[in-house]
């Protein structure tokens, strides 16, 4: 983890920032898996280092398409309401990304 240069709750109107932090307009999307309405994601930020800047992100109630028009896809939970933000992380492993998408098939059930 980065030493703390400011707080913030997301990273989407953030003036202050972290070492590390990803820069969500700054991402590429390895891999996804859409289940009805629910997706999961293996994306990769390249200014990001822990974890090789990898990330499993899954989300509820929005489509692959629906989320690249956003711009900017930030990894952490975010109260900001022109953005979608994911509803669970997982580690950026093969354990993490099945993990995910077993939790992603509960979700049918809430």
């Amino acid at each position: 983890m980065g030493m703390p240069v400011g707080v913030s709750r997301d990273s989407y109107n953030s003036l202050t920032t972290q070492i590390n932090n990803p820069d969500p307009s700054n991402y590429e999307i390895i891999k996804s898996l859409q289940i009805n309405e629910n997706l999961v994601i293996l994306i990769k930020y390249p200014d990001c280092n822990n974890y090789e800047g990898k990330k499993v992100l899954l989300y509820k109630n929005i489509s692959l398409n629906k989320l690249i028009t956003q711009k900017q896809i930030d990894p952490h939970f975010s109260e900001n309401k022109k953005f979608k933000s994911p509803i669970a992380r997982f580690e950026p492993t093969t354990r993490g990304w099945l993990l995910a998408i077993k939790t992603m098939q509960l979700l049918k059930y809430y």
